[in-house]
């Protein structure tokens, strides 16, 4: 039985613990032909957790993520989660309608979206009051719309995780709302730790890797560290790798 601590933090659970281990240059992503590791990750993700830091994004806040699957999707909700918001993420195919009830529901003063959704998400932006700043993924800063990448061209690489009780909030995953509309279903520090330990190693062909967490579905593991593919639809991502 693995034994979670009191005081934990999903972000430095699952990103900052590679680097303690030694494993800062393995590959954790691969994405278009691109190798991002331990490493890459946990600075983009305290990137952005610094920018959502001068957004106004407080503790318990909520943050919504509307992206397809790429490394910036990942960095985004550990970023969040390591600032102590909650992490909301939603499809990146949804209509214009739907976008308006999840930053409603949510209330969420930040949206981090892309090519793919920001012209749906600002059509209904005027409709949400909670929405302070939309911040686009691959473009440039026009009127309100902040961009992703200048942002955190800028941050620091370095950021202390909040000191998050396991009972806190980390993210909300919502329903499919086959009964009327999807309801936030809020998941805590210590309930996602344990549906997936970060040690809990799943042996075979060779291999030690654990199981991805149903965000970041496992695509293949390799003795020398945990090779994870991004492909359009679907997220891989690393769990703990034991070399």
């Amino acid at each position: 039985m693995i034994d979670i601590p009191e005081r934990i933090n999903l972000a430095s659970y699952y990103l900052d613990s590679h680097l303690k281990a030694g494993r800062a240059n393995k590959t954790a992503v691969y994405f278009e032909g691109k190798k991002f590791s331990y490493q890459d990750m946990a600075k983009l993700a305290n990137k952005v957790g610094h920018v959502l830091w001068d957004l106004g994004v407080e503790a318990e806040d909520r943050v919504l993520i509307a992206l397809n699957d790429t490394p910036e999707f990942i960095a985004t909700w550990f970023g969040i989660i390591k600032i102590g918001a909650v992490a909301t993420d939603v499809y990146s195919y949804l209509q214009p309608k739907d976008y308006e009830y999840f930053l409603n529901y949510t209330r969420a003063k930040v949206a981090v979206v892309d090519p793919s959704t920001v012209d749906k998400i600002e059509s209904v932006a005027p409709k949400c009051k909670h929405l302070k700043h939309l911040v686009v993924v691959g473009q440039a800063a026009r009127g309100r719309l902040l961009s992703f990448d200048e942002l955190v061209g800028k941050a620091s690489d370095q950021l202390d995780p909040e000191d998050t009780h396991a009972d806190d909030i980390a993210l909300w995953k919502f329903t499919s709302g086959s009964t009327g509309q999807p309801k936030g279903v809020a998941l805590t520090h210590l309930q996602f730790s344990e549906l997936w330990p970060a040690g809990a190693a799943v042996p075979g062909r060779g291999h030690h890797v654990v199981r991805a967490q149903a965000l970041f579905r496992l695509r293949e593991g390799r003795r020398r560290g945990l090779r994870l593919r991004v492909r359009r639809g679907r997220s891989y991502f690393l769990g703990a790798i034991h070399s």
